[in-house]
C-alpha cells in the first residue's frame, strides 16, 4: 500500500522573493507656483483641516446641549422648590484671640514668664445689640448700668483722694487694669475678657455664657433699675494732649444728661461746690 506525500506549494508568494529597489526621486522639482492649489470654496472637494473639523463638533455638541435644556426647562420648572430664607450670621459680636507667640530659644524654658496668651475677647456695641435683640428703652437702660457700672476706673489723682496712702493710687490702677470688663462711651462699645481657663475654647465658652446672663438679666424688667441714674463721672472720655504739662483734658458725654442726689458727690466735690 503506497501512500502519497503532498507536495509543496509552486506559488510565488509561498517563498520570500527579492523586491527591486525603488527609482530615486529626481532631484528636479516643479516650480513652487505649481504646488499651490487654489481653493475652490467646494467644501467636499477643499475637505477640512483639524481645526475646522474640531470647530464643527464643538458646534454640533453644543447644539445638541441647547435642544436638551430646551426640552428640560419645563420639567425643572414645574418641579423647582424656592430655596428657604436663610439670614446671614450676626457679627454683632466678636471674638478676639492671639494666635502668634513668640518663643525666645536663647533663654532657658523655665525663664519663660508666660506661655501662648490663651485669653479670649468678646466685644460689641450696646446700640447694635439692642437694636438687633429688640430690647425696650427700659432694657437698654438696664444694660447700660450692667455694662458701664462694672468698668473699672481709678482715681485721677492723688488730689481726688487725699485719704489715700502713699502707693495706694498705683495699686488701685493696676487692680483696675486686671478687670475683665471695660467700656467705652465715645464708641459704644462693651469689651469682656477672660484668660482664667487654660484653653481658648473654655474660656470663648465663659464669654458666650456671661453674654447670654447678661442680655436675660437686661430682659428682666421685675426690677428694671428705672429709678437709678447713669453715672457720668465713670464714663468720662479722657483725652491726653501732647505738651510739656501733658495736660488732661475732660469731657463729659453729652449723651447721659441726668441729675444726680448731693448725697452722691464726693467729699471733694462737696468742697468745691461749698467754696
Amino acid at each position: 500500500m503506497s501512500t502519497s506525500v503532498p507536495s509543496k506549494p509552486s506559488t510565488p508568494t509561498a517563498g520570500r522573493q527579492r523586491r527591486r529597489p525603488a527609482p530615486a526621486a529626481s532631484s528636479k522639482r516643479p516650480p513652487p507656483e505649481r504646488e499651490i492649489v487654489d481653493l475652490t470654496g467646494n467644501l467636499a472637494e477643499d475637505g477640512l483641516d483639524r481645526y475646522q473639523l474640531d470647530f464643527l463638533e464643538t458646534a454640533e455638541w453644543v447644539k445638541d446641549v441647547l435642544l436638551k435644556m430646551k426640552n428640560d426647562a419645563p420639567t425643572l420648572a414645574e418641579k423647582k422648590q424656592k430655596a428657604p430664607f436663610v439670614p446671614e450670621p450676626s457679627r454683632i459680636f466678636t471674638y478676639h484671640t492671639t494666635t502668634t507667640f513668640d518663643f525666645d530659644f536663647t533663654i532657658p524654658h523655665h525663664q519663660h514668664a508666660s506661655g501662648p496668651d490663651r485669653s479670649v475677647t468678646v466685644s460689641f456695641r450696646v446700640s447694635d445689640a439692642v437694636a438687633h435683640l429688640g430690647l425696650s428703652k427700659e432694657q437698654h437702660h438696664k444694660l447700660l448700668l450692667l455694662v458701664a457700672g462694672v468698668a473699672p476706673r481709678g482715681p485721677e489723682s492723688e488730689s481726688d483722694r487725699p485719704n489715700l496712702q502713699p502707693g495706694a493710687l498705683e495699686k488701685i490702677a493696676q487692680e483696675a487694669e486686671r478687670k475683665t470688663v471695660s467700656y467705652d462711651v465715645d464708641t459704644d462699645t462693651a469689651t469682656i475678657t477672660c484668660d482664667t481657663f487654660a484653653f481658648k475654647g473654655q474660656n470663648k465658652k465663659w464669654l458666650s455664657d456671661t453674654v447670654d446672663r447678661l442680655i436675660e438679666e437686661a430682659k428682666d424688667t421685675t426690677d428694671a433699675f428705672a429709678d437709678i441714674p447713669i453715672d457720668v463721672r465713670l464714663l468720662e472720655s479722657k483725652a491726653v494732649q501732647p505738651g510739656p504739662t501733658k495736660r488732661v483734658a475732660s469731657r463729659k458725654v453729652a449723651t447721659f444728661k441726668n441729675s444726680f442726689p448731693k448725697t452722691w458727690n464726693r467729699p471733694v466735690d462737696v468742697l468745691r461746690v461749698e467754696t
